[in-house]
């Protein structure tokens, strides 16, 4: 979740915010210039500054690099520079500092998960990365649980995407036909399509009932 407008950060005389993000339980921020900073757990390395000390006040993103957006989720977040290239952290555990989504994708847009990275490339390919365990990754295979995919695969289906927004263990976006189609987890439902088994995953994009 992001917010324009600039936001003050008390005992931070002349860092203003303009865009700030909402993780499970760290934020991020970018001023006006596009510097990133990060704050609260950072057991992962969420907050990008290469150590693994959570922080109640607003730290650097390392690396000083520029971005238009930064969008969280529980275990990480991403940046997106004026060119379209993404940048994420932490890499791994081992590596929380930003690192370059691999690939050559410029983007449009991102969305972090709970275990999976997706965003709209340039044209309105979808492409996602991270875990597969349930298919939320879209390409129509699953991994098997622990086995990420460190680079962007593009979601089946020949689908033209305007937004995608990843879940916890599940992903869904809107085509540029404002038709929403889901997959991965839907041990609940949530994936909105009739047909399928209520536990386990849909490895492929399946258009949400109800509409034309």
């Amino acid at each position: 979740m992001c917010w324009g407008g600039s936001f003050f950060l008390n005992g931070f005389t002349g860092l203003s915010l303009d865009v700030i993000a909402s993780g499970w339980s760290h934020e991020c921020g970018l001023t006006a210039a596009g510097s990133a900073y990060c704050w609260g757990d950072n057991y992962n390395g969420q907050l990008g500054n290469d150590v693994h000390i959570d922080s109640p006040l607003p730290l650097p993103v390392q690396g000083g690099l520029s971005f238009t957006t930064v969008v969280t989720g529980s275990g990480g977040s991403c940046g997106l520079t004026a060119n379209g290239d993404a940048w994420c952290w932490p890499e791994s555990f081992n590596n929380p500092a930003p690192a370059l989504v691999p690939g050559g994708i410029q983007f449009t847009s991102l969305s972090v998960g709970g275990t999976q990275v997706c965003g709209v490339a340039t044209g309105g390919a979808g492409y996602c990365w991270g875990a597969n365990n349930y298919g939320q990754l879209g390409n129509g295979s699953i991994l098997n649980y622990g086995q990420l995919q460190r680079t962007p695969v593009e979601v089946i289906g020949g689908l033209s995407f305007s937004n995608i927004s990843a879940g916890a263990e599940h992903t869904c976006g809107i085509t540029v036909q404002n038709v929403v189609y889901c997959w991965g987890q839907n041990f609940a439902g949530q994936l909105g399509a009739s047909g399928f088994a209520p536990a386990g995953g849909v490895p492929f994009p399946v258009k949400v009932r109800g509409q034309p």
